[in-house]
């Protein structure tokens, strides 16, 4: 109904369930009428959980969409459909028949013409290719873009052989020969993580300028789920290799883009073309010598933007959250740094949300194996940052605890480390239910693959902001936020005084050695408990993580 009164093309990203399958299709949407359904061939990892693939069973091996795979696909062409297209014609037109479909002849309308038809309620998901949509007279739908014939230069014929062609590289030329153009529209439902995009761009251009291709991307928009990640909303218009319109992460609404009619079949050289795809020109890291710290993506991004991203997923993430229960970010401030870049992703929430810092509650919890030196910078982080700041000692309930137990230990081992950690996550829990919260996790995801938590302690949470982040990306993330404060360039703090204040606290929790502060502290104040005594060097084991978990070959 909506489309009734509009000369617009609308390709419209649903489920479609046929038999026992569920599909993602494009509906294809002209002058009120649904003039055409194509499912889509490559659905990414998060897509495969809930729609199948009848069209490509050999791609099991990918876990996720890319346009290698896309441009990379070798399928083999099956019974391409060509049909005469009259003037003012209006035909039924078949595609990519891959099994016998029940057709059934109709009768000549009042053009004239005669054809085939069926409805999708006689379809199989085996002959899904098998369906019919009708033929406008101004353009083909998908998956190619035809013009009127009086657009098109005077090299290309009349574009009376018409042919529908499915986007695959080897069709892209013959398309073109016949007055058309490949067209990939693709609905994605990726999720945002740093970098991602970046590198789906290039590949999309490469396609576009390899195919000389018209590319529409659109991702998941924001709001849509934040159950399992974060979804930005990009949208891309792309052809012949350049980008005519894009987005902004994380908003709404409609990308456009004009063409001009006689630059449609312009068809460059690839010869003379050459296009910088490869962002500010920066390489990835030399064949042969791996990246020693990976997660930074230092091949590709620099610090500033690798810190923009992330915070803005983090941020966007924890929002979404945070509006949908109507809830305030309530956070445990040790003074260490898993913490602190969890308080900057709080800060960019409100922020995101046009709530005031006060809006967070920040505790910190000194007990008996916190430092005075921790203890410090968690209130001078706190109160330079304007949150509701709170300090509650567990030092007394710890001990009534152990004692409750019968517990009769020295005072260093597992049990009266862990009772500290519950207790904090009692008081956090608790105090979330009585403020109208939830509680905020700070824990890494390299202590959470090596287990350094402590269950039903650190360990749980309502919103983990830090979940994806290992320790490498932690020391990035607030060493590049102290770098902005101290230019007074980061919307969360504005005021110079506190600025400062909070990118000297990031300074000094930088230049510590990381510790879960359980045990008391030396004699002399100094720390006894030191994690990569215990763990070994972060730097070691982020290396060997993102080889085993996110790396293409492991290490």
């Amino acid at each position: 109904q909506a489309t009734a009164g509009s000369h617009l093309l609308v390709l419209l990203s649903l489920p479609l369930r046929l038999e026992e399958r569920l599909l993602k299709a494009t509906a294809i949407l002209y002058h009120g009428e649904i003039v055409g359904m194509t499912p889509a061939s490559y659905l990414s990892r998060e897509e495969r959980r809930w729609f199948s693939d009848p069209l490509a069973p050999g791609l099991g091996d990918h876990d996720t969409f890319s346009c290698e795979l896309i441009a990379g696909a070798e399928v083999e062409a099956t019974g391409i459909m060509e049909v005469r297209l009259a003037p003012a014609a209006c035909p039924t037109i078949l595609r990519h028949a891959i099994d016998d479909p029940p057709l059934s002849a109709k009768e000549p309308g009042a053009d004239g013409l005669a054809g085939f038809d069926f409805s999708l309620c006689g379809i199989t998901a085996q002959n899904l290719q098998s369906f019919t949509f009708q033929f406008v007279n101004l353009c083909t739908v998908i998956p190619c873009l035809a013009v009127r014939p009086s657009l098109l230069p005077r090299l290309v014929h009349d574009c009376d052989d018409l042919r529908l062609f499915n986007f695959e590289p080897a069709h892209a030329v013959d398309a073109l020969d016949h007055g058309s153009i490949p067209v990939a529209a693709i609905a994605d439902g990726r999720q945002e993580w740093t970098g991602d995009y970046r590198r789906l761009k290039r590949e999309l251009i490469r396609r576009s300028l390899r195919d000389h291709s018209i590319v529409l991307y659109a991702g998941a928009g924001p709001g849509e789920s934040v159950s399992s990640g974060v979804y930005a909303g990009r949208r891309l218009i792309i052809s012949d290799g350049r980008v005519l319109a894009e987005s902004g992460p994380f908003t709404t609404g409609m990308t456009l883009a004009d063409l001009a009619a006689e630059d449609l079949f312009r068809v460059r050289s690839n010869a003379g073309t050459r296009w910088d795809i490869v962002k500010n020109g920066r390489e990835k890291t030399r064949a042969g010598k791996p990246d020693p710290l990976p997660f930074l993506m230092r091949g590709e991004l620099d610090a500033a933007s690798f810190y923009e991203e992330t915070l803005a997923i983090q941020g966007r993430g924890l929002s979404d959250r945070l509006r949908f229960l109507g809830a305030r970010p309530v956070l445990g401030l040790s003074g260490g740094l898993d913490s602190a870049v969890a308080l900057l992703a709080c800060l960019e929430a409100v922020r995101i949300l046009e709530r005031p810092p006060s809006d967070v509650i920040a505790v910190s919890m000194p007990g008996p194996g916190t430092s005075e030196v921790s203890r410090m910078l968690a209130r001078q982080l706190g109160e330079a940052a304007g949150l509701d700041f709170r300090e509650i000692a567990i030092d007394q309930a710890v001990d009534q605890h152990l004692s409750d137990i019968g517990y009769e230990g020295d005072r260093s081992d597992v049990t009266f480390e862990n009772a500290q950690a519950r207790e904090r996550t009692q008081i956090l829990m608790d105090l979330a239910n009585l403020e109208g919260g939830i509680v905020v996790g700070t824990g890494d995801l390299s202590e959470l693959a090596l287990g350094w938590c402590t269950y039903n302690g650190d360990q749980m949470s309502m919103y983990a902001v830090n979940a994806s982040l290992p320790k490498t990306v932690i020391r990035e993330m607030a060493g590049q936020a102290a770098s902005l404060l101290e230019k007074g360039r980061s919307p969360l703090i504005t005021g110079q005084p506190e600025a400062l204040s909070a990118a000297q606290a990031l300074r000094a929790i930088l230049a510590r050695p990381v510790s879960p502060e359980l045990l008391p502290p030396a004699g002399d104040g100094s720390l006894s408990q030191l994690t990569e005594e215990v763990v070994g060097p972060y730097e070691l084991i982020d290396f060997f993580l993102w080889h085993l978990v996110f790396g293409q070959k492991k290490a």
